[in-house]
């Protein structure tokens, strides 16, 4: 009953507060439910518009099927746990396996969890364009802690046979690890540098959001040595502890200036 009430609302607002949830079934009823029904008939709403989790799983395949119709040469690689239980997938679309060979000699890969039922993540890795723009290049749908997958499919079906690809990331273990023990990948130290939104939110969390965080994105941001040995005196003289946090780092895996053109 309270999900009828929400039904409309909750195609609109998915993420409605509870608490308009709980006035809505007061106006059409005069009755106040607990923050309990009120998530419940939510959630039960949600699933009556969207679908449950295991309907998504068993639309997974169709979906797959479709895009790879909608997109011919479209890469997808499945692993399926005894046949029949969906570990990963994996997938890039032609026109990204296609368009990388113009872009810069650069990779950025990430992830994130999807909270609820069941705690599987979604990874991405993008590139970029010779105007400076984001060029997604593939995707996946991970039920366990899979970057060694990603990292291969990645390799063998959008970077293929081209060198010196530097990459980007918040250097999860899971990420070194893999790129240490796969073949085609060398050691994090070769061209792997650390990503600047990761930095500098590590930098944030340790110094806060003040006169030195600005400072560090300044030096970080510096294209020329003059400039960046500059800025960083500055900061040394506003902060040394952040100088120093900052110098225990390899230089040319954080500023741009020494980042050996792949900027």
């Amino acid at each position: 009953m309270i999900a009828h009430v929400l039904l409309k609302h909750i195609e609109e607002t998915p993420r409605m507060p509870i608490k308009t949830c709980i006035s809505m079934v007061h106006s059409k009823y005069g009755k106040i439910i607990s923050k309990r029904k009120g998530f419940l008939g939510r959630r039960r709403a949600f699933e009556m518009i969207f679908g449950t989790w295991e309907s998504s799983f068993r639309a997974l395949p169709g979906y797959i099927a479709a895009l790879k119709h909608a997109n011919p040469g479209t890469v997808v690689q499945w692993r399926l746990l005894e046949g029949r239980i969906f570990d990963f997938v994996f997938w890039a679309f032609k026109p990204s396996i296609d368009g990388f060979a113009h872009c810069r000699n650069v990779i950025s890969i990430d992830g994130t969890h999807v909270y609820d039922r069941y705690d599987i993540k979604l990874l991405i890795a993008v590139g970029m364009d010779a105007n400076g723009s984001i060029f997604p290049l593939a995707f996946a749908i991970a039920a366990n802690e899979t970057w060694g997958m990603f990292l291969t499919h990645l390799k063998t079906h959008v970077i293929k046979g081209r060198q010196g690809i530097c990459v980007l990331s918040d250097r999860h273990k899971g990420i070194l690890h893999n790129m240490c023990t796969l073949e085609g990948w060398q050691p994090p130290h070769a061209y792997h540098r650390y990503s600047l939104k990761h930095l500098k939110a590590n930098f944030q969390t340790k110094f806060g959001n003040g006169t030195v965080n600005k400072l560090m994105w300044g030096v970080a941001m510096q294209h020329q040595q003059r400039k960046w040995a500059t800025k960083m005196e500055l900061l040394r003289e506003v902060s040394e502890e952040a100088y120093v946090w900052l110098m225990k780092l390899e230089v040319e895996k954080w500023t741009l200036y020494a980042n050996g053109g792949r900027r």
